[in-house]
């Protein structure tokens, strides 16, 4: 009995062993089998891989290619056309200027670096920025009467999104690195020093923005005194409890270093003379530094919103008064100022701004520093500025 048992037990060992040897054969061969598939595959997918490489490396250099040519061609059609004396020329395309041709390069592409406005005092404050406005459509950040009139502190100059800043500062050191470290993108307006003297004048004789809220208090005061006597007192400064004035020298200073601000870092010089006589070709300008695509349709509007009646239906409507908006016109201070006039601005400028004539021939603005707008020389006085 007990031989029986060992005997089938034995069986079943050897039973159970043949089924091991013939799974591990399966499994060996099922292995194989996979191995060669696996690789197959692995082949399979390593040549698919290379074949999408060499075609994405195709279609890279292709298209870099294509950049690479466009920008040939926009470069091959990039000329000075303000040959700067400081060695910097200004640049557009000779038939497509940048701010069309960088949009065409790079589809979508927009400059969102912040915008700055900064305007001399009775410059033409609100004519620019009705045109950054409209060109940009981004709306405006102008710094409260609150936050007083420390033109040289960076501290107001706040950049939102949607949003462009605008106020009279000038470009003292910290508002220079304000302006580098925010990678702005500045827009000065300065006007011709003899016509802006006018304007200020007659900013504080008439006081104009009484009606808006904005009042100085100062008409009474200058209704005392003869026009030459009251544009003499502008002139110099004043301290009184009716008449608080740092004096001219100040927007002397002011563009100035406006002027001296643009050969450190690229800015903007726009000036009101030239705006009013050659409003199409300054708004180009503009748009081109801005990189903004400038159509007709918008630039028709712009130059038909902006024109001194537009300016000031649109002032009357919104505020009930257009006081603010004289004529303006470029020169008409010669119909204004008497000789001695002249001569104290000279003065002044040789105290506070006594690089202001070299810096405005060197860049190209001698009309703001120019009494006769057809005369050459910088320090010019009107032949019927006699006193009389």
């Amino acid at each position: 009995m007990s031989g029986t048992i060992e005997l089938l037990f034995l069986a079943g060992v050897l039973a159970l062993m043949a089924l091991v040897w013939r799974l591990t054969r399966h499994i060996k061969a099922a292995t194989k089998t996979m191995t060669f598939e696996l690789e197959a595959q692995r082949s399979v997918v390593e040549q698919s891989m290379a074949e999408m490489a060499q075609a994405t490396a195709s279609a890279l250099a292709s298209q870099r290619h294509m950049i690479e040519l466009k920008m040939a061609q926009t470069l091959e059609r990039l000329v000075p056309i303000s040959p700067a004396k400081n060695g910097r020329d200004i640049l557009e395309c000779r038939d497509v200027p940048l701010n069309v041709a960088l949009p065409t390069l790079f589809p979508g592409w927009q400059d969102v670096r912040p915008v700055f406005v900064a305007t001399v005092f009775k410059s033409g404050t609100k004519l620019l920025e009705h045109i950054v406005a409209k060109l940009t459509g981004l709306e405006i950040n102008a710094p409260t009467m609150s936050a007083g009139s420390d033109y040289e502190s960076a501290g107001p100059i706040v950049f939102e999104c949607g949003k462009f800043f605008i106020w009279h500062n000038v470009p003292s050191h910290t508002v220079k690195t304000r302006l580098i470290e925010a990678h702005a993108r500045p827009i000065f307006l300065i006007r011709n020093i003899y016509d802006l003297a006018v304007s200020q004048y007659f900013h504080f004789a008439h006081d104009v923005d009484a009606e808006i809220g904005y009042a100085t208090h100062t008409a009474g005061y200058f209704s005392q005194m003869g026009q030459d006597e009251g544009i003499a007192l502008l002139l110099s400064g004043a301290t009184s409890e009716h008449f608080n004035w740092h004096g001219f020298g100040y927007y002397l200073r002011q563009t100035q270093e406006i002027l001296q601000f643009s050969k450190e870092y690229p800015c903007h010089i726009m000036v009101y003379d030239s705006l009013v006589q050659n409003k199409h070709r300054e708004i180009q300008r503009l748009a081109a530094f801005l990189n903004v695509e400038l159509t007709d349709e918008l630039l028709g509007g712009l130059v038909d919103s902006s024109s001194l009646n537009s300016m000031r239906e649109a002032r009357i409507s919104a505020v009930g008064t257009g006081k603010h908006f004289r004529k303006g016109s470029p020169g008409d201070h010669v119909n204004v100022l008497k000789s001695w006039h002249y001569h104290m601005i000279n003065q002044i400028k040789v105290i506070f701004a006594p690089r202001l004539d070299a810096l405005c021939e060197e860049l190209g603005f001698s009309g703001v520093t120019t009494a006769l707008v057809e005369s050459v020389h910088p320090r010019a006085v009107p032949s019927n500025a006699n006193g009389k």
